[in-house]
């Protein structure tokens, strides 16, 4: 999803109310998600930014008025790195047949 706002480009994003509040709750999702890693995960891959996705997940929650847009596409305008972490994260995972043997 964030990948298509992306590819849109930043002035209709800038413009676009509905496209920001997608992607504050997208962004919040991801958050939510990244704050259930397993502790092992998170010392496995100690680069992959749980952290940061966690603290946005927060704040956009609890103090939402304060996102600001300039902001939100510069994160959007980073989630490349995002998904380079995530393949890189797969990529060094052990298949899920290689644990249920």
């Amino acid at each position: 999803m964030l990948e298509g706002l992306r590819e849109r480009g930043r002035e209709p994003f800038l413009a676009d109310p509905y496209a920001q509040a997608a992607a504050v709750r997208f962004m919040e999702i991801l958050g939510e998600a990244a704050g259930n890693l397993s502790l092992s995960f998170r010392s496995r891959n100690p680069d992959f930014p749980v952290r940061n996705l966690r603290g946005f997940a927060s704040f956009a929650k609890h103090e939402y008025w304060r996102v600001q847009s300039e902001r939100l596409w510069a994160a959007i305008a980073g989630m490349p790195e995002l998904r380079r972490a995530l393949v890189k994260v797969r990529a060094d995972a052990p298949s899920r047949n290689a644990r249920n043997e």
